[in-house]
């Protein structure tokens, strides 16, 4: 260790005599070490959710939707549709699926809702759904039976076994006059993805169980697309749409929840320019520590000084002392910062309401990057307020201070 290193840390050990220095540099730690764990924590915390909500929507819809402008696929063409969109390079699996809006209705109570019609044995090559289900038994939609989401099911009250009633937009003619189609089926079953707004919504079910609710025999909307690489999707979706032209278009995940995306990017660096703030004080505090040790030290710098030491040096001390405080902060935030996220992580202390923030718990996710960031940041900052004093510190003539000593 360099002279200049160990009169560092010898002007941060606490004296007899100089219990305010003490405190002060005690405060300007605390100061980064604060900053640096509620930095830590808050962007993990916003990774988790960002990465919790990406997942999820991965896991429960397809990567691609490849659907017609007047909304309906002839059976006739499926087979030669599905050959084409295979043919793409990325694309893993491709299933055909129908949807249907509808209203669902138990006892008095009613609500809109999508269904989606899917194939159940090719459903588990395109989304994760089918491991979703918590109660009852997926390829029940086989037997002509529905799945719920979990927060559906409980809002209506609707337990597996129970009959409901599906009621669609379209009409059909019957003796008594024009109806709206619709029939009763069973729920056979209910899935949860953690996302409230899926669960509370989405009533699946088989292609053919849906084309009966419709009225549309052998018609499908459209196909479902897995991909190898989903953040490829919006190019590879693009590419389906050049194979298929006209009148086939394309929307991948990434399009359809781009502003809830972007939404939490923009809010992620918000809290980071916001929570930066917190070290940026507490460098302020540096100065003035470093300040009050210039001018605590004044005679022993005029004594280096007088004993051939540079300026050059004298400036390296306080560049070290700041340096030291900042690494003490730094280390200290960080074993408290990661030291939380560990707990948030595996006890899921705080719980959030599902229907306001999509998940029912904070979801925490370390990345490696933000925390190497957020140390590159506290100790730039560190470092930077180091600056004025240590300048200060090398400006002083030796032989002014000697003299009304």
């Amino acid at each position: 260790m360099s002279v200049e290193a160990k009169i560092a840390l010898r002007h941060l050990r606490p004296k007899r005599g100089k219990g305010l220095l003490s405190v002060v540099s005690l405060v300007s730690i605390l100061g980064v070490t604060l900053g640096v764990a509620a930095l830590i924590i808050v962007l993990s915390v916003m990774s988790g959710f960002s990465y919790h909500i990406r997942k999820s929507i991965v896991d429960a819809t397809p990567h691609i939707y490849v659907l017609s402008y007047n909304g309906q696929v002839p059976e006739e063409k499926k087979a030669s549709l599905e050959r084409k969109i295979k043919s793409v390079k990325g694309v893993k699996s491709v299933a055909p699926f129908i949807l249907a809006q509808a209203m669902l209705k138990y006892r008095d109570e009613a609500t809109g809702v999508t269904v989606r019609g899917v194939d159940a044995d090719a459903e588990k090559s395109i989304t994760n759904l089918p491991e979703k289900v918590v109660v009852g038994d997926w390829n029940c939609i086989k037997k002509g039976g529905v799945l719920l989401g979990k927060g559906l099911a409980e809002s209506m009250g609707i337990f597996v076994g129970n009959k409901v009633t599906l009621i669609t937009s379209s009409f059909r003619i019957t003796p008594f006059g024009v109806v709206p189609r619709g029939m009763t089926v069973e729920v056979c079953g209910i899935y949860d993805t953690g996302i409230y707004t899926i669960d509370s919504s989405l009533v699946v079910a088989s292609i053919e169980t849906v084309q009966k609710l419709k009225g549309a025999k052998g018609e499908i909307s459209g196909f479902e697309v897995a991909v190898s690489d989903i953040y490829r999707a919006s190019a590879i979706a693009d590419d389906i749409a050049k194979v298929l032209g006209y009148p086939f278009w394309t929307n991948d995940w990434i399009r359809m929840n781009k502003p809830l995306f972007s939404a939490m990017k923009l809010e992620k660096f918000a809290m980071f320019l916001v929570l930066v703030l917190i070290i940026i004080v507490a460098s302020f505090s540096i100065v003035s520590t470093l300040s009050l040790t210039v001018m605590d030290k004044a005679k022993d710098i005029a004594i280096l000084s007088a004993m051939g030491m540079t300026k050059k040096r004298i400036q390296k001390i306080f560049l070290y002392q700041g340096l030291f405080m900042g690494l003490v902060g730094i280390a200290t935030g960080l074993v408290i910062g990661l030291g939380v996220c560990f707990a948030l992580k595996r006890y899921r202390i705080i719980t959030l309401p599902q229907d306001v923030y999509y998940i029912s718990y904070l979801p925490v996710r370390v990345s490696p990057l933000d925390v190497l960031l957020v140390c590159v940041v506290a100790l730039i900052i560190s470092l930077a307020s180091t600056y004025y004093p240590a300048r200060q510190a090398a400006s002083l003539n030796p032989v002014e201070i000697l003299r009304h000593q």
